[in-house]
């Protein structure tokens, strides 16, 4: 008798792990075909019992945000990060792509410098923050990004020289501004 109960939660176990991963399959399905609630409710649905909750709690809030839905976005991104502690880097990018996305840049630079600030900052994520350290105008803040850029095995060459020579642009113009501005005082 207990052997048979045990049996019987082994099936019921593997059921809704073969359950979490059909929706999984078909949630990242609904997602790619611009279906954002039914891929949402799949995935999240399909979390607990799934191989990696983790992810498709990121998959969920990306789905969620899609949707205007930021406080569901907020919640899976708070669900994935307490599934797997180490996915709070791809949690914090994901909402950083999520609010440069709403065009709440300052946002998103802050959600990246949380994130340097604990030292899980990776590729992607610098990459970002040296986007929005271009559109926002902090040259300083992307000077000092210069060497980690150009240390990132990830990020193409020709992108990281693209970005650091719009710094230097940028610097040439200041002064070049600078230099002008006594000139035209006294005219």
């Amino acid at each position: 008798a207990f052997a048979s109960r045990r049996r019987l939660a082994q099936l019921r176990t593997e059921r809704r792990r073969r359950r979490a991963r059909d929706d999984t399959q078909r949630g990242v399905l609904e997602l790619a075909a611009g279906q954002w609630k039914s891929a949402e409710e799949l995935l999240s649905r399909a979390a607990p019992d799934s191989d990696s909750p983790a992810a498709n709690y990121l998959v969920a809030a990306r789905a969620a945000d899609l949707l205007d839905a930021t406080d569901r976005r907020d919640e899976w991104l708070s669900r994935a990060q307490e599934e797997a502690p180490e996915a709070r880097a791809a949690a914090l990018i994901t909402l950083a792509e999520m609010q440069m996305r709403r065009g709440q840049d300052n946002a998103a630079l802050q959600t990246l410098e949380q994130l340097d600030a604990s030292g899980d900052l990776n590729s992607r994520g610098l990459e970002l923050m040296a986007r929005l350290c271009q559109k926002l105008g902090r040259s300083e803040q992307l000077r000092a990004l210069g060497p980690r850029l150009r240390s990132a095995k990830e990020l193409p060459e020709t992108q990281v020289n693209e970005i650091l020579a719009q710094v230097q642009l940028e610097e040439i113009r200041s002064a070049g501004e600078r230099r002008d501005a006594p000139a035209a005082g006294g005219a």
